[in-house]
């Protein structure tokens, strides 16, 4: 037996109806990307605690931008889990949401033959006579993708979330 309203057919639609585009936002352009900076150039080969640490086919002290590190990769070294030191999840709790999805931007677009200035290649547009807050890559803004879950009816907005760069 089915209960009526019980959802069944929220169970089927498509996930993609959901996902809307906007901006990749940065509040203080200059200030933001320095804090980028810090966790693109940042030394992750002691962010296991040491019950955890093993021999790795991998070193979790590669570069954020090498080719040798994925996208996924970098989600989950900036993502708090038990393996991790005590240290290392203060240190990813420590960054702006809005500053981990710049990582996550820089690395999906990021190309080897940058030579690791990626900074070159990022700015935002001066509007009004100050920095805006779009982050652009070779001049074009970027899109991210963000997933719609529900209307925020205090404020009458939606309530999103941003989602991986490679979604």
């Amino acid at each position: 037996s089915t209960v009526s309203g019980g959802g069944k057919s929220e169970i089927s639609k498509s996930l993609t109806d959901a996902v809307i585009y906007g901006a990749i936002y940065v509040g203080d352009f200059e200030a933001d990307m320095a804090l980028v900076r810090e966790i693109l150039e940042r030394d992750y080969s002691t962010c296991f605690s040491p019950e955890y640490v093993k021999p790795q086919v991998r070193s979790p002290g590669r570069n954020i931008l090498s080719i040798d590190r994925s996208l996924g990769s970098v989600v989950k070294l900036l993502t708090p889990k038990n393996e991790y030191s005590t240290e290392h999840c203060e240190f990813i709790n420590s960054i702006p949401s809005h500053i981990r999805s710049v990582v996550f931007a820089i690395k999906r677009f990021y190309k080897p033959e940058w030579n690791g200035d990626w900074e070159s290649h990022f700015s935002v547009d001066i509007v009004n006579g100050a920095k805006g807050h779009e982050l652009k890559l070779d001049g074009r803004k970027l899109a991210g993708s963000y997933l719609r879950v529900g209307h925020d009816h205090v404020n009458g907005g939606w309530r999103t979330y941003k989602l991986r760069q490679d979604f």
